[in-house]
């Protein structure tokens, strides 16, 4: 008792410590020309817990549950037993009070967590680069060490190739978006993305977009056909549910007359007014019939059965594309990421690279970055060339 008590007093006086700390820390700016953010326990906000790709819990009366544990697409981290829980606009001490709370609640215990961030967003470095893709954040990344990790900048004889694909792929992959964010949306009309305009004009926009939304329309209609078949067979199960309950209620009616007349039967039996096998026609037909009713209360179990396990079925086909769409539009931002061509500015003659950098949650702005820039999880650095006149 007295260990516990120390332990649980040590905890608050580093609750406090935590607090204090960050408290007193210093603002960040979310600008382009500033150092990225800290990783240690100055800064333990919601913007730190918003850029986290992967967590470790630590709990002091479970070790089993101790470990990493992935943030997935929404924001959220499965934890066994405890389940399912959203992290989205949370500080590290409040996840920390949250996951405590849900042990409490599920084993009657007091329990304890912390949660350390073991893996950042990465930055995606994409242009005129030799490895164009995810790099990993670390404390302190700035735009030269960004591109080091991607491999350098490219040879300038590879850049026209490299360019013309990653031009392709990226005009592809845009399509590809909207697409998918009018189907998450719940629309059936696909808008021309202005990004996909200015990438590649509006006449080869349209003609990208009218490919998906060939491609939207065929896969609404093999999941509305899906759906449909099932609810077909749904409806044709309560149609025999209910002609089941009609039988079965003219069989109990049948039933009851039965029991009543085996009953007068078997009082005139009693009496000597009846012979003995007349009482016994009569219960074997109360038998039977009692069998007959039984076999439809288990026919009727069966096809509600059937109905609940339709009602399942739709909801499975409906969940299965929304989860595939929320994958592959997972899967499309960091490609899209990886892809976007670079900028470049036409000249007489010589040429130098030039930074852009997007923010997360910024994507559509970009701002002009120098090699010191200091970068944050979930920036996007585009590299690009431009010529200068001589």
């Amino acid at each position: 008792m007295l260990l516990r008590t120390c332990h649980a007093l040590f905890l608050i006086l580093v609750g406090i410590c935590f607090s204090f700390a960050y408290s007193a820390g210093p603002a960040t700016a979310q600008t382009a020309q500033t150092a990225a953010p800290e990783t240690n326990g100055d800064n333990r906000d919601a913007a730190e817990l918003g850029n986290a790709q992967s967590v470790t819990l630590k709990f002091s009366d479970y070790p089993q549950l101790n470990g990493d544990y992935r943030v997935a697409p929404n924001r959220t981290i499965s934890i066994p037993v405890i389940g399912r829980i959203s992290i989205d606009g949370l500080t590290l001490t409040t996840l920390e009070e949250t996951i405590a709370k849900k042990a409490a609640a599920i084993t009657g215990r007091q329990a304890y967590v912390s949660v350390e961030i073991s893996e950042y967003r990465p930055v995606y470095v994409t242009g005129l680069v030799n490895k164009p893709g995810a790099v990993p954040w670390r404390p302190h990344m700035t735009v030269f060490q960004a591109v080091a990790g991607a491999g350098g900048i490219q040879a300038r004889s590879q850049n026209v190739i490299d360019a013309n694909k990653n031009l392709d792929d990226y005009k592809r992959d845009l399509a590809a978006q909207a697409r998918i964010n009018t189907e998450l949306k719940d629309q059936t009309t696909i808008e021309v993305p202005q990004k996909l305009i200015a990438a590649v004009g509006a006449t080869e926009a349209k003609r990208l977009i009218d490919e998906q939304q060939k491609l939207l329309d065929s896969r609404a209609s093999l999941l509305q056909s899906q759906v449909q078949v099932a609810a077909q067979g749904k409806k044709l199960a309560e149609t025999e549910l209910e002609a089941l309950k009609v039988q079965r209620g003219k069989i109990s009616e049948n039933v009851q007359l039965a029991r009543d007349r085996s009953a007068q039967i078997q009082q005139l039996f009693s009496k000597g007014l009846t012979v003995g096998d007349r009482s016994l026609d009569e219960r074997l037909k109360v038998t039977d019939l009692e069998e007959k009713e039984a076999n439809l209360s288990v026919a009727i179990v069966r096809v509600q059965s059937a109905i609940a396990q339709y009602d399942r079925e739709i909801v499975n086909l409906v969940n299965a594309r929304h989860a595939e769409l929320m994958t592959e539009a997972f899967r499309l931002e960091r490609t899209i990421a990886q892809t976007r061509p670079p900028a470049t500015t036409k000249g007489s003659s010589g040429s130098s690279y030039q930074f852009r950098l997007s923010r997360a949650g910024s994507e559509d702005t970009e701002v002009e970055a120098r090699g010191s820039t200091g970068l944050y999880p979930g920036d996007v650095l585009t590299v690009g060339e431009v010529s200068r006149a001589e």
